[in-house]
């Protein structure tokens, strides 16, 4: 998510010297701690093979191409279009460079391809070629159902906030709309990765609860606005008459311009009781979705928090059944089997 926030603030136009250097300094530490560090056996050099963890490699390079064009750009003296021109050139050379190291140079099978699991995030879950992943419950598709049945209200309250995170776009901002962006895909792809969803899913509600908060206080705190509106205007009219100069087209222009905003902030500003009412309402919505959700998070708590070895669920009547099965299991190897044994057995199953 680091490489895809730091490839997106370039897209957007976002791109600065401040941004090269945190994204240098992260991806050179993390991956010397990597391929040197104590996991160096595990991890090997699949951060430079493993084709789904070359996305921070490149953007690694990316960043570093468009530095360097800026800094010469600037000693240059060039302007936006040679600065444009000089950077489709050099990554030109790069990717034919980086073509003909990968082809000529490295060894045939130095990169690796995409894992089974990963290929299962864009095709269906069934037809990635691997029996394990095809026949696991955990990786097929996510039911809507399954959003409600975890999220619940913030189904509701999540896409708006993530909207209005467009207006006032910031570095942070973009970060959060990406990563809700990225999970929900994810999260729809394979039922096992709804849990990425939560943290996006509660970013943006709150910052949707957030808004409806500012606007409360702004409406409570808001004093009559005609008279004000009255006095700012009457002002004005007196200010104009008192001038000696007159003012320029350009000024005059830029009036005629602005007079539909100004006449609608006045509008919204004069609406103290209108503006009083409808954050009543909103904030009697807002309350009443947080007391569900959390009525609703009370609700569903035990069925998350059985025993990892004894399970509760109900029988065709409705009646709960405990399903010991795994203490039964254990208990039998601790009968039929010596204490020294070692019990081979699958990580995560």
């Amino acid at each position: 998510m680091i490489g895809i926030h730091a490839a997106g603030l370039v897209l957007s136009g976002r791109f600065s010297r401040k941004l090269w250097k945190a994204y240098s300094i992260w991806f050179i530490i993390g991956t010397s701690g990597a391929v040197f560090g104590p996991a160096r056996y595990l991890v090997g050099w699949q951060p430079f093979q493993s084709l789904e963890q070359l996305g921070p490699t490149v953007v690694f390079f990316g960043l570093l191409i468009w530095q360097a064009t800026a800094y010469i750009a600037r000693q240059r003296k060039m302007n936006t279009m040679g600065l444009m021109k000089l950077r489709a050139q050099v990554i030109v050379a790069s990717v034919l460079l980086a073509a003909v190291v990968a082809f000529a140079v490295l060894p045939a099978g130095f990169f690796g391809p995409l894992s089974a699991r990963v290929r299962g995030l864009f095709v269906k879950h069934t037809k990635t070629g691997n029996p394990l992943v095809d026949s696991v419950a955990e990786h097929q598709a996510t039911p809507s159902r399954v959003y409600w049945a975890y999220f619940h209200v913030v189904c509701f309250l999540g896409p708006p906030g993530c909207l209005a995170m467009l207006y006032k776009l910031q570095d942070a901002k973009i970060f959060v709309i990406l990563y809700a962006l990225v999970a929900y895909y994810f999260s729809g792809k394979m039922i096992r990765l709804v849990l990425l969803l939560a943290p996006a899913g509660a970013v943006t509600a709150g910052h949707m609860i957030g808004l409806v908060v500012d606007f409360t206080l702004q409406a409570y705190e808001a004093s009559g606005g005609k008279k004000d509106s009255k006095g700012s205007k009457a002002s004005a009219k007196a200010s104009t008459k008192s001038g000696t100069k007159k003012p320029s087209a350009k000024a005059d222009s830029k009036a005629e311009a602005s007079v539909v905003p100004s006449e609608l902030k006045e509008l919204y500003e004069e609406q103290v009781g209108f503006r009083r009412v409808t954050a009543l309402i909103l904030c009697t919505i807002v309350g009443f979705c947080m007391w569900r959700l959390t009525t609703h998070a009370f609700a569903i708590a035990p069925s998350l928090s059985e025993p990892q070895i004894m399970l509760r669920g109900k029988g065709r009547d409705g009646r709960p059944v405990i399903i010991d099965d795994f203490r039964e299991a254990y208990w039998w190897l601790r009968d039929n089997t010596p204490e020294d044994a070692r019990v081979m057995a699958w990580w995560d199953y």
